[in-house]
């Protein structure tokens, strides 16, 4: 036994095995208290309630907590292996929440009547009722016929002729419908193209006229009412004025809390990190 351990090899291996015995011991992290509190329990309980509609039953209630648990455990271990460090998603998250804080905080109390009122006042162009047409039409395919046009053209007169019936008979079938009630100019130029929601604040009321031409093909059109812009009340738009008013003092709270942080911070692009792109 003492020929052994007086063998260089049998040295070696003794003195590896302690040193990674050490190293091993050394390496290990302290163990840490997660600590399951009372509010952390009613979140999660919170959450199941308004996913389920209605509170979790005790078997339920202890597979939350271990899901919180085990949620904390990887997170701190995350952490401790610096797996939030070069990672675009979490930055931007972090970042994002840490906006949605400053936007938060700075909104301050609701709006008074007073201040909803003078934002009502200085931005009355984005409380307004939209002008709105109601026409019928009837319709030429450009996948159909060579000259659509021509055809909407020859049967204005048979239209203008005919009962009021008559035009639902007369060109092709519409992808979408044939009479339109009160509809936007801009809802209008979605459906059919801009130049077509353009040509029709220019058309007499209750008359066949056209051709008129869409994305789809020729039209001709009877407009049958106008509705011209006009103000909306302040009290018709009380909930929108209070949902900018609301979301401009969250961005002006948020450029604020910014501008304030980027005092802190010094800033330097090194030139090598433009490369070729600083001459572009």
């Amino acid at each position: 036994m003492t020929r052994v351990a007086r063998d260089p090899l049998f040295v070696c291996l003794a003195l590896g095995a302690v040193v990674f015995a050490v190293d091993h011991w050394l390496g290990r992290s302290p163990q840490q208290h997660v600590e399951v509190t009372s509010a952390d329990v009613d979140r999660v309980g919170a959450q199941w309630r308004a996913q389920m509609g209605r509170p979790p039953n005790n078997e339920e209630l202890s597979a939350l907590i271990d899901q919180h648990i085990r949620e904390e455990v990887l997170y701190r271990e995350a952490l401790r292996l610096d797996l939030d460090q070069n990672d675009t998603i979490v930055r931007r998250r972090l970042a994002q929440k840490l906006q949605f804080v400053s936007e938060d905080l700075g909104a301050g109390d609701p709006p008074t009547k007073e201040a909803l009122r003078a934002y009502y006042e200085a931005h009355r162009e984005n409380y307004v009722w939209h002008a709105r047409v109601t026409f019928v039409h009837v319709y030429w395919s450009a996948d159909r016929h060579t000259d659509p046009l021509s055809l909407a053209r020859d049967t204005i007169p048979q239209l203008t002729a005919g009962g009021d019936g008559t035009w639902r008979t007369l060109g092709d079938p519409f992808l979408l419908h044939r009479t339109y009630a009160e509809r936007t100019y801009e809802e209008i130029a979605q459906l059919f193209g801009r130049n077509f929601a353009e040509a029709l604040p220019d058309l007499e009321l209750d008359t066949w006229q056209g051709p008129i031409e869409s994305a789809y093909g020729a039209h001709a059109v009877r407009l049958e009412a106008r509705q011209p812009q006009r103000d909306r009340p302040f009290q018709d738009a009380l909930a929108d004025v209070r949902r900018d008013l609301q979301a401009k003092r969250r961005r002006e709270a948020n450029e604020s809390y910014y501008a304030e942080l980027r005092q802190r911070y010094r800033v330097e692009i090194a030139p090598s990190a433009l490369g070729n792109k600083a001459s572009e």
